[in-house]
């Protein structure tokens, strides 16, 4: 199953035992993990090519969108949101055992590390984790419609 273009809620399924998802508020926001509010924070899923994706902001009331992005200086740090006149990030989008849940990678060449997203201290983080580990943090992406 890949991960098909669209709005979707994000969902921790790892390292947090409560209902999270993914949320930030602004322009080089980090993206903390909040408890399930009515109307939480959606994303726009926009495929690129396969098992990439580019990771947006969804607001109908905002004149702009905010990517979700990384800075290639660390792999140990919190995802952030940058203003579309950024060029956004490119995401690894793999599939997980569970339907609707994958493994989220930036798109960004580090020589012998493998990284991905995961959870810290109610933030989404990136760190150094090996795609051979059966543990490797997943996110589930609840599709939300949009008329």
């Amino acid at each position: 199953m890949s991960l098909e273009p669209g709005t979707y809620l994000i969902k921790a399924t790892t390292g947090h035992p409560l209902d999270i998802l993914a949320t930030a508020e602004g322009v080089n926001a980090t993206v903390k993990l909040l408890p399930r509010i009515p109307s939480g924070q959606t994303w726009q899923v926009t495929s690129v090519r396969p098992g990439k994706a580019i990771i947006e902001s969804y607001d109908p009331n905002s004149s702009y969108k905010l990517s979700l992005s990384y800075s290639t200086d660390d792999f140990n740090g919190s995802p952030i949101t940058t203003q579309d006149n950024h060029p956004p990030l490119i995401w690894n989008i793999r599939n997980a055992e569970a339907p609707n849940e994958f493994i989220l990678s930036p798109d960004i060449r580090l020589v012998g590390v493998d990284i991905c997203a995961t959870v810290k201290d109610d933030q989404m983080v990136i760190q150094p984790f090996p795609l051979e580990d059966p543990n490797r943090p997943t996110w589930e992406f609840i599709r939300i419609r949009v008329d």
